[in-house]
């Protein structure tokens, strides 16, 4: 299939890069590793490449070097909404990401990182952050270069973006890698090769091919030939930069040597970008429709669509400034593209920190599936995920439902600051939050609905390192004698330390501490409360998820061959995107007593919202229905 041709439309390239950081290691605490002055010769030489490529014009390439977050949004921002063609986002800097690895944070110059137990970014944009931001553009085709350390950390964020099939991402390396920036006086290694391919082409033995046309996977085929054949990453592993496409079959042209061909009914590519004026008629995009009716820009990006363009007939400017000053008194058409959908109701889960992952992806995958899409395509409702510690959840709903309807003001606990949003549906790791959640004896604003039966079951697992692992038929039983059990022949005798993230955090920690403690599933053996917490000491707070326990154990020391963790089942699979250089392999004993994370669905309902009570609890029929059936298997 040829590649889609931007040329002619209004095609737009922000090409981001930070060249110097106020903030350096050593320096200051969080601070960066250092300036990256050959990002200086990356603009440079990437905006010669890109305007001599007949795709951009000169004034269609905005290279950009940020202050802050905020320039940078406004930046992001200004492009997203004057691109209609192609829209090209380039970044050079400093990436970080934290723990888990499932985001990455681009940095600008005031970049510092506050490390915890959920590393936190100041002075950085996420890239779920810039995600958002681009997909509210009427762009056919949006491409995404990053050339920085963890880039293809962003191809794993991308995944999981619900809007994500006009993009094309080229990460300069791959997930969890530093890379070495070069010299001062040169680009960067990526860059360096980028614009050479750009510039000249796919190159042969006999050097650049005639009648050079390079796509975006011609590009990216070509850089993940070169790069890990001439560079190595901070690790020493070949430097393999990632390529993510949201529509597999699809292609874009970056640059070609051929000049565009005369096309009848083309757009002047510098024409402003937001409107174009045909002699006395004025033809405005979706934008103003959606002003001139009171819906806020990119609310219809939101709902799952592109935002179709209206054409307001317009006699004089008299007639505009008339029309904009009352909102109406514009003649819209449909210029041909498909009819509008409503904004759909919007459905808020709250989940267990372990869960949410899980349930993000499977909120994702429910939007475009066929039990949430009218006929003509339309959404009937979104989703919106987020989790919150286990042990406020439910004191949230046992004694605080009000004040999480009507905030108190309390310091000591606010639910819609300690927890979050009013939720529609809550699901928790156990049922058994739902039955302490019911014990609560002040009044109540919430109530639930009928309790699913389980959604899935993940055993809570005690996992040693390989080489300390008790042998294969010592590997269930209570957790104090798996605790004492002796590594299978050929292990170490040191001692394994356990750890568990905290318990009040989440559930399956909270039933791990409870077999510690000696009340497992059948009364348990378990150890006194002191000597249990004296066998799980560490140094510093407890990981709040069992995720962030097993990517934070490597980044100290030895301690993640000599850890025993508590954790998951499932996250000795997911768990494995962490930032660290090497993980230790690990081996699952199962306690007996420790009963089984064991998420269930309940629907919330709130006092006072009734108005559209009955299309909410719709949704949520179709959600669950759908999470229980073969969508969410």
């Amino acid at each position: 299939m040829a590649p889609y041709d931007p040329r002619g439309r209004r095609n737009r390239a922000l090409l981001v890069g930070v060249p110097r950081y106020d903030n350096h290691a050593g320096d200051v605490e969080g601070g960066v590793p250092g300036n990256l002055l050959a990002v200086r010769h990356n603009l440079a030489q990437l905006r010669q490449a890109l305007a001599g490529g007949n795709v951009f014009t000169a004034a269609q390439i905005c290279d950009f070097r940020p202050h802050g977050v905020d320039d940078l949004g406004e930046q992001l921002d200004d492009a997203a909404r004057s691109a209609e063609g192609l829209l090209l986002f380039y970044f050079a800097g400093h990436g970080a990401v934290p723990n888990s690895g499932d985001e990455l944070w681009l940095q600008t110059p005031p970049a510092r990182t506050i490390p915890g137990a959920g590393s936190v970014f100041p002075g950085a944009l996420s890239f779920s952050h810039v995600l958002g931001v681009l997909s509210t553009s009427r762009a056919e085709h949006i491409v995404i270069v990053l050339d920085c350390c963890f880039a293809g950390n962003a191809a794993l964020v991308l995944e999981a973006h619900e809007r994500n099939q006009r993009f094309s991402l080229l990460a300069g390396v791959q997930a969890n890698h530093r890379v070495d920036a070069g010299g001062p006086d040169s680009p960067t290694p990526f860059t360096r090769e980028l614009v050479d391919v750009l510039t000249h082409g796919v190159r042969d033995a006999h050097g650049p091919s005639p009648g050079a046309e390079v796509s975006f996977r011609t590009l990216a085929a070509e850089l993940s030939q070169r790069m890990p054949r001439r560079h190595t990453t901070l690790r020493k592993a070949p430097w393999e930069p990632r390529t993510w496409l949201g529509t597999p079959d699809r292609d874009v042209l970056l640059a070609t040597d051929r000049p565009l061909p005369p096309a009848a009914g083309r757009a002047p590519a510098d024409a402003r970008p937001g409107r174009r004026f045909r002699g006395a008629v004025a033809v405005w995009p979706g934008r103003l429709w959606r002003r001139a009716r009171g819906l806020p820009r990119g609310l219809a990006a939101r709902a799952g669509r592109r935002t179709p363009r209206y054409t307001a007939v317009l006699l004089t400017g008299a007639a505009v400034v008339a029309a904009l000053a009352v909102g109406a008194g514009l003649l819209l058409a449909r210029t041909g593209e498909a009819g509008a959908c409503s904004p759909p109701l919007e459905l808020r889960v709250l989940t267990d920190p372990d869960l949410e992952p899980t349930v993000r992806r499977a909120a994702d995958a429910f939007l475009t599936s066929d039990g949430n899409l009218t006929d003509t395509g339309c959404r009937r409702s979104g989703i919106s995920v987020h989790a919150a510690k286990a042990s406020d959840t439910v004191r949230a709903f046992g004694e605080m439902s009000r004040a999480w309807q009507e905030p108190s003001g309390r310091d000591d606990f606010d639910p819609q600051r300690d927890v979050g949003p009013q939720p529609d549906v809550w699901i928790p790791g156990s049922a058994a939050d739902v039955d302490r959640a019911r014990r609560g004896t002040a009044p109540q604003a919430a109530s639930f609905g009928r309790v699913s039966e389980p959604l899935a079951r993940s055993p809570v697992v005690l996992a040693f390192p390989e080489d300390r692992a008790p042998a294969p038929e010592r590997r269930t039983g209570p957790l104090a004698q798996l605790l004492e059990a002796p590594p299978a022949d050929g292990g170490t005798s040191e001692r394994t330390e356990v750890r568990r993230p905290d318990p009040e955090f989440t559930d399956a920690a909270l039933l791990a501490t409870a077999a510690l403690y000696g009340g497992g599933a059948d009364g348990g053996s378990g150890e006194p409360p002191a000597r249990a917490e004296r066998r799980i000491a560490q140094p510093g707070p407890p990981s709040r998820t069992g995720r962030a326990l097993m990517c934070a154990l490597p980044q100290n020391g030895g301690a993640d061959a000599r850890t025993a963790v508590l954790v998951p089942e499932h996250l000795l699979r997911t768990a494995t995107d962490c930032s660290a250089t090497t993980r230790e392999r690990r081996v699952a004993a199962y306690p007996d007593d420790v009963p089984a994370l064991a998420p269930v669905l309940v629907p919330v309902h709130w006092d006072h919202a009734d108005r559209d009570r009955a299309e909410r609890d719709a949704a949520i029929r179709r959600f669950e229905d759908w999470f229980t059936g073969r969508g969410g298997a």
